[in-house]
């Protein structure tokens, strides 16, 4: 009976490493991968099913360097990214992305506002800042020119009374990793002056593209 249980201990252990794939490389970026012996980071993927979780290391000190995590090929949860030392430098939390369920209605969406005494939220600097903002700011993810992604986002933004910018939805998605992108800038924006209606602030809304191409 002792026999037979330890045999499947081991079994079970056996199968739970080969679920696991490990990379070694001599750059942080994991662009040259190197021997074990040799590398100063490694890349250490584990499958679960239709779950996907990769995670990066600094070999001296075991420090994690960044986690993703996939269910069926779609990025999920929180991705994390921490510098040498393990501070936080950038987290994105897929989960929090909200899409148009009907995406033929989003051709019939209008920027909300529409009376005589009614007044547009804006920018700090007005429509070019807007545009020299978002051009200065946005960011075409590695992951998503490693995979040639191109396409249009479209983002819809909520302004408070207070001219606090807020993402909501996407109406018109390119692919989870630029929509990401788009949904964190927007997140991230300074205060706009509000709408007001009858000369008092209101909320709106508006819709922001983000184009996307390789050319």
């Amino acid at each position: 009976m002792r026999i037979t249980l330890l045999l499947l201990l081991l079994i079970s252990f056996s199968v739970s490493l080969s679920a696991q794939d490990a990379e070694f490389y001599e750059d942080q970026g994991l662009w040259k991968k190197v021997k074990a012996k040799k590398a100063k980071f490694k890349r250490v993927s584990s499958q679960s099913g239709d779950t996907l979780l990769t995670r990066s290391f600094q070999i001296e000190n075991n420090q994690l360097l960044f986690e993703r995590k996939w269910i069926n090929d779609k990025p999920v949860g929180k991705w994390k990214t921490y510098d040498l030392e393990g501070s936080l430098l950038d987290s994105r939390n897929y989960d929090a992305l909200v899409y148009l369920e009907n995406s033929e209605s989003a051709k019939q969406l209008k920027d909300e506002l529409d009376c005589e005494k009614c007044t547009y939220a804006v920018f700090p600097g007005g429509k070019d800042s807007l545009v020299r903002y978002m051009g200065m700011n946005i960011r075409y993810p590695a992951i998503a020119k490693d995979l040639n992604l191109t396409g249009t986002v479209f983002v819809e933004v909520s302004v408070d009374e207070e001219g606090n910018p807020t993402p909501t939805r996407i109406i018109q998605s390119a692919h989870p990793y630029l929509d990401m992108e788009c949904w964190s800038l927007v997140a991230n924006m300074p205060k706009w002056t509000p709408a007001t209606k009858n000369g008092n602030p209101v909320s709106s809304y508006y819709k922001l593209p983000f184009r996307f191409n390789l050319k």
